[in-house]
Parts: C-alpha cells; sequence; structure tokens
C-alpha cells in the first residue's frame, strides 16, 4: 500500500517511544493534506495546550483498514511547521504486518559490532521492530541506551543491523542484549519472510 493511498480525512495512529523516559505511547491523527508522496500535513485528535516536541521520539506509523492487518511505516519523522504537524516517511510503500506472524525469527548466526568490548556476537533473533545478540561472556559489557551496528550474512543476504540497547538479561553461560531498530535494515521483510517459511511448515 502507498503512502497517498491512506487518504485524506482518514484516521492513522502513530506509535511513538521516547528514548528520554522510555516510555510507548500512541496519538490518533488524521491525514488533512498531502505535500508529496512521502509528506503529509496531520492533525491530532486531542485538544493542545501547548505545541507537542517529538525530539528523542521514534514514530511508528500505522494504518488500519477494516478486517485486515494493519500496514505500517517505520521510522517516520515529524515536525512542526508554520503551525502545522508535517509527517514524513521513509519511503511510500508501507509494510502490511500479520501480528500473529510478527514474532521474533531465530537465527543463531554470528555477527561483527562496531563495538570494542563486543566486537562479535550471536544474532539470536530479529523482528521488524528490533533484535537481540547474544554473548558468552558473564560480564555486562553494554549499557541500556547505548547504539550499535552489525553485520551478518545469511541465505544470500547480508543484513545491517542498527539498534539503540534497551535491555540485558543474564544467562547461564551467556549475556542477551535486545536491541530496538533506530534506522531502516535493508532488506528485511524480504529475510524475515525467507526465514519463516521453515517455521510455517512445522506447523
Amino acid at each position: 500500500m502507498e503512502f497517498m493511498e491512506i487518504g485524506t480525512e482518514s484516521q492513522i495512529v502513530l506509535c511513538l517511544h521516547s528514548d528520554q523516559t522510555r516510555t510507548d505511547f500512541r496519538l490518533d491523527a488524521k491525514i488533512m493534506k498531502y505535500l508529496d508522496k512521502t509528506t503529509a500535513i496531520i492533525q491530532f485528535f486531542i485538544d493542545e495546550d501547548a505545541p507537542l516536541n517529538f525530539e528523542s521520539v521514534r514514530i511508528n506509523l500505522e494504518y488500519k483498514i477494516a478486517n485486515s492487518a494493519p500496514y505500517f511505516w517505520n521510522h517516520a519523522k515529524l515536525v512542526r511547521y508554520q503551525g502545522n504537524y508535517i509527517l514524513r516517511v521513509p519511503h511510500a510503500k508501507g509494510v502490511k504486518i500479520n501480528r500473529r506472524s510478527s514474532y521474533r525469527v531465530p537465527i543463531g548466526t554470528f555477527a561483527r559490532t562496531n563495538h570494542d568490548k563486543l566486537p562479535s556476537a550471536v544474532v539470536r533473533d530479529i523482528s521488524h521492530s528490533g533484535f537481540a545478540l547474544s554473548s558468552n561472556k558473564n560480564e555486562i559489557v553494554l549499557k541500556v541506551g547505548e547504539v550499535i551496528s552489525a553485520a551478518f550474512t545469511d541465505q544470500g543476504f547480508t543484513i545491517h543491523l542498527k539498534g539503540r540497547l534497551v535491555r540485558t538479561e543474564q544467562r547461564e553461560g551467556m549475556v542477551v542484549y535486545g536491541f530496538y531498530f533506530i534506522t531502516p535494515c535493508p532488506n528485511l521483510d524480504q529475510y524475515i519472510a525467507l526465514k519463516q517459511r521453515p517455521l510455517r511448515k512445522k506447523k
């Protein structure tokens, strides 16, 4: 589905995550006018006492058609300009996600990272919103809030990951780090679809 196919006056949902307060919240809005194929003026369904500030906030756009799985545009940008809220999505085409099949897909492949304290790790799993790395080091070497880049190759895909650490978990003989994507991951949709095929056949 193309962004402009949503249509004006259609209700959308902005899924927001604040890096400062580490909280998630949702705001209902509607599209008032399209400026181009990835940009539109929107209006919120709330009374504003003061202009809303979206600095340090991650934004995903959700649009749902009745009796259909929702479409998502991740890593959107939202600014206030001349009294209007301007929404920009990184790609014109949205991704249709069936929540029942958007669970984390197990990977189990080594990746190289850009972090000197964790130069390599195992990609445990990946989803449309984030990924998890594991290390056999018994100590936690990354801090929540740190940004890390990693890359690995699997089944003909070279996947580049960039995320912010949101959780750590010590398990027997390993530490698991959970990340939320902060930049789009090219080819992620095709890669996840490929990895999910054998999992669906087992059901």
